[in-house]
């Protein structure tokens, strides 16, 4: 399925088999009574073949089956998803591992357009920096068109976008402005408001401002 960071790869494996003690519901979808009901009729026959009451049983069970539309040993076999790393370790992945495959495997599909909805979202900066802006950064570069909803600082200005758009509410009204990092100038569509400068904006809403830029800066160097 993919790799999870310092773990190794993740696999999906299919398990069936034959109703039993030890099947649960949620492997047979939403027919586990009538299936185990009908096992239960399947022993109650075979072990007593020469009962006069055999005959009912066989057509009570006949009779449900064709009801129910089963029609061969198929809704008798239960089937279940699990994971494991390597080919043989279970594991069962986060919520934010089960998203960064995903991302990743939505990334690989060949397509014209990528849309994605705030994809740092419970995803490691490493991950986001390592592997996500990197394949960014390779989709644009072959003309895909790439659209990003982000609060993330490292996916908004790392990958160079081309286009910013970012909204601003101001005295009950709503403004947006595009622009990008080249021109470093975000214009208002409808023309009602002055520029705004793209570094001071992205730094203010992105950074946490230039004194939280430049503090973290400060606390790396020292």
């Amino acid at each position: 399925m993919g790799e999870i960071e310092g773990k190794g790869s993740l696999y999906s494996r299919i398990r069936h088999r034959f109703i039993c003690k030890q099947s649960e519901a949620k492997e047979f979808a939403g027919t586990y009574l009538i299936v185990k009901r009908l096992k239960s009729r399947i022993e109650t026959i075979y072990k007593n073949p020469f009962k006069l009451e055999t005959a009912s049983l066989t057509l009570q069970f006949k009779g449900e089956c064709l009801q129910k539309e089963i029609n061969n040993l198929s809704a008798f076999v239960g089937v279940s998803l699990d994971y494991v790393l390597d080919k043989k370790t279970p594991y069962m992945p986060s919520t934010g591992e089960k998203g960064m495959i995903l991302l990743e495997k939505v990334l690989d599909e060949n397509s014209d357009v990528y849309i994605l909805d705030e994809p740092e979202m419970g995803m490691g900066s490493s991950f986001i920096n390592s592997l996500i802006i990197p394949k960014l950064n390779d989709l644009s570069k072959s003309f895909k068109i790439v659209i990003v909803s982000t609060h993330n600082a490292n996916v908004a200005v790392r990958t160079l976008p081309y286009v910013s758009i970012y909204r601003e509410h101001n005295n009950g009204e709503y403004f947006t402005f595009t622009g990008n990092p080249f021109s470093d100038k975000l214009k208002e569509i409808s023309d009602r408001c002055p520029d705004k400068n793209w570094t001071d904006v992205s730094m203010h809403v992105l950074e946490g401002g230039k004194e939280a830029f430049y503090e973290r800066k400060r606390i790396y160097e020292s």
